[in-house]
């Protein structure tokens, strides 16, 4: 089980990372229809990952890799051969089990971390919480159907990813009742906080960020092309070439 969560996260934060890649590539070969449904097929596939890590945690809803390393964050390596050291006695959370990287000296949260996560602490399952789990799921899939309906300017997909994913956060989110000051708590209320901050991603796609984005990015892009060393990287260049594919502002 550990191999497999290990194999797992690594899986899919290796597909985030080269999502936009692929979508670009897609596009170039086959147009922009045929990207679309390139992007449906990494979903479902990033889909399948989350459903088998959700099964090594003992959570009631999925917690995502960027909460658990946002909340417990890697330890470098040094620390851990202090750790090491003492005999691992000096934290709670520590185990040998974790991996050092020999050049970054980062140390990857191990399955055996997930041991210490009580089932007992976490959030009871309800009907209400698995319609949330079920609509946070499946939007993205949605919204890529309305996608290739509809293009990327319909303000009807819009609207419609922003309306799920608002509503299977108002869902979810007064269900969570994990116990108190427990370490399984911090990790539910930071991915309910995850969450919420991803609704605004809305405001990147088109054609909202079209209406109300696009001048202001290129006013502040002109700014800064105007000023030495900064002009060099070009960063909302980059922003506003990147904008119109869907994996740039999926949220996923």
């Amino acid at each position: 089980r550990r191999i497999t969560y290990t194999a797992v996260a690594f899986t899919l934060r290796a597909v985030r990372s080269l999502q936009v890649l692929i979508e670009m590539q897609a596009q170039r070969l086959w147009g922009h229809q045929s990207a679309l449904k390139v992007c449906f097929k990494v979903e479902v596939f990033k889909l399948v990952l989350k459903a088998i890590l959700h099964k090594c945690m003992p959570f009631a809803f999925y917690v995502d890799e960027d909460t658990l390393e946002e909340v417990e964050p890697p330890k470098t390596g040094k620390v851990a051969k202090l750790q090491i050291q003492a005999g691992g006695n000096a934290g709670p959370e520590f185990s040998a089990e974790r991996y050092v990287g020999a050049r970054s000296g980062r140390t990857l949260p191990a399955m055996g971390a997930l041991r210490e996560l009580r089932a007992s602490d976490c959030t009871q399952r309800s009907l209400r919480m698995q319609l949330g789990e079920l609509l946070f799921h499946a939007r993205p899939l949605m919204h890529l159907g309305l996608l290739l309906r509809r293009g990327r300017k319909s303000w009807a997909a819009w609207s419609f990813a922003l309306v799920v994913d608002y509503a299977a956060l108002n869902l979810l989110a007064p269900e969570i009742r994990p116990r108190s000051k427990s370490r399984v708590a911090s990790l539910e209320i930071a991915e309910a906080k995850r969450r919420r901050n991803a609704l605004f991603w809305a405001l990147a796609r088109s054609p909202a960020f079209d209406k109300f984005m696009r001048r202001p990015c290129e006013i502040l892009d002109g700014l800064l092309s105007r000023i030495p060393i900064i002009n060099i990287f070009r960063i909302m260049e980059l922003v506003l070439a990147l904008q119109p594919f869907y994996f740039t502002s999926s949220a996923t």
